[in-house]
């Protein structure tokens, strides 16, 4: 109980997900109304990583398609699919910060995705694979350097408190003299995979990791 008290105040902190397309789309329905190119004041502070005028802003979708893309790399490594969640807290957290087209974010997505690699798995993807794997969008030059403002834009806050993690913490709690341990654990598979179904969605994402994990676990034991 006292874990999962320490991981919600982390959640709710250091480690929360806002609601940046939303808050996007504000900015852009307040430049349309006031035809400025000027933004809020409560947004001038923020980083902008456009790489072209006019860029594709980020939706949706984007983020949809490079989660699936980040499922598909991992699963090729033979890594621990908990990883991407990991990473897309990167990304969310880094997107809530700095303005990004569609070209910026996908360079992000994959830095993230190496930065999670590198930090909890015992075989990470290397710069060098990632690289390839964009088909010639980026090379490792653009990764290092999206690396050094991603950890620099995070303030080096990189062990967010995962979905997955607060089910481990909710199944610990389950009475183990009333529901069999077989039970218990096609329980915490079917959950873990809710948990991961989550990551796709955005309004999950930006919701507390701990109301979905305790909605997966309902939903798992149902």
């Amino acid at each position: 109980k006292d874990s999962l008290r320490v991981l919600r105040r982390q959640a709710d902190t250091t480690y929360k997900c806002n609601d940046y397309l939303l808050r996007r789309r504000r900015t852009e329905r307040w430049q349309r109304n006031t035809s400025s190119s000027s933004l809020p004041p409560s947004h001038t502070s923020g980083t902008s990583l456009q790489h072209q005028q006019g860029g594709l802003s980020v939706d949706i979708a984007c983020r949809e398609k490079m989660a699936l893309w980040s499922y598909r790399i991992i699963d090729h490594f033979d890594g621990d699919r908990e990883i991407v969640a990991i990473a897309f807290n990167y990304l969310d957290r880094f997107l809530h910060l700095c303005s990004c087209d569609r070209s910026a974010f996908k360079l992000a997505a994959i830095t993230s995705l190496f930065l999670a690699t590198k930090l909890f798995s015992a075989k990470y993807v290397t710069m060098k694979s990632l690289a390839l794997l964009s088909k010639g969008e980026f090379d490792e030059e653009n990764l290092k350097e999206m690396e050094d403002i991603l950890l620099k834009t995070l303030d080096y806050r990189l062990h967010p408190p995962t979905i997955k993690c607060y089910i481990d913490h909710m199944m610990a709690l389950m009475p183990a003299g009333k529901v069999p341990e077989q039970t218990r654990h096609i329980i915490r598979q079917r959950a873990h995979f809710f948990a991961e179904l989550a990551v796709l969605d955005y309004s999950l994402s930006i919701d507390h990791p701990s109301t979905v994990a305790f909605a997966s676990v309902m939903n798992a034991s149902e």
